[in-house]
């Protein structure tokens, strides 16, 4: 239902590259990339049409009867998006109970500044030499803005009974990750992630997106720390401290 004219797809393009915007693409049985692959945005999506031709869907007689889950890269355990817990351990735990998908899409393959989240554990990557696995799950930056793609659309097998909270969780996650885009380039993360208590060691970490350049060597980094007064206390004094990161 998406507008098909060079206008409409051009505005998207640029609300992602110029205004910083986020977009999530998700591929179906119907609607692949190849669908974009002569329109303005072939340009932000991490994934490059190996195929033009329309996608045939599967065959009502011919069922999908092989399950998968996704294999998560190091980056897509990190990402929050799949962050199902706080806790990695209960977030790998919560991924692997997750009912297993059946239908993944084809025809496409990464750009080299993509990022890769999530691959197929059995099928090869197409369009190379075969070292790495299809990957289901990219994120890049485009311009000022960030792209997410998926290839499958079957995130709604997770809402099977009590996991239906995951599935809120997932998609929740995936706007507000998308929504950041807007604000900087740069990602803050802690480790471990909360919730924390006085005296415990935090870690913390800058990310810089793959596609710009990142900080010089010898270039310093700082990040500022604010605790503010805890609810009820109004005249406490705020603490703040700067962290020079190596």
């Amino acid at each position: 239902q998406l507008p098909q004219s060079a206008r409409a797809l051009q505005d998207l393009a640029d609300f992602v590259k110029v205004k910083g915007g986020g977009l999530l693409a998700a591929a179906g049985e119907h609607h692949t990339p190849a669908a974009f692959a002569d329109t303005p945005l072939a340009d932000v999506l991490p994934v490059v049409p190996l195929d033009a031709a329309v996608p045939r869907p599967t065959p009502e007689d011919r069922p999908l009867t092989d399950g998968y889950r996704p294999q998560l890269t190091p980056a897509g355990q990190r990402h929050p998006i799949f962050r199902f817990s706080p806790d990695p351990a209960e977030a790998d735990r919560i991924w692997n109970r997750l009912p297993p998908l059946y239908w993944a899409a084809k025809g496409y393959a990464r750009k080299p500044a993509a990022e890769v989240l999530a691959v197929h554990p059995d099928r090869p990557a197409e369009g190379g030499p075969g070292r790495e696995n299809h990957p289901l799950a990219l994120q890049q930056f485009a311009g000022a803005g960030r792209v997410i793609f998926l290839g499958f659309d079957e995130t709604w097998r997770w809402r099977f009974r009590a996991d239906e909270v995951q599935f809120n969780r997932f998609w929740l996650q995936a706007v507000r990750a998308l929504a950041r885009a807007r604000r900087a380039r740069a990602e803050l993360k802690l480790d471990p992630a909360g919730p924390f208590r006085r005296g415990d060691r935090i870690g913390v970490k800058v990310g810089f997106p793959d596609d710009a350049p990142a900080p010089p060597d010898g270039a310093v980094v700082k990040v500022r720390v604010t605790r503010s007064p805890l609810p009820g206390n109004p005249g406490g004094d705020a603490e703040s401290q700067e962290i020079v990161l190596t």
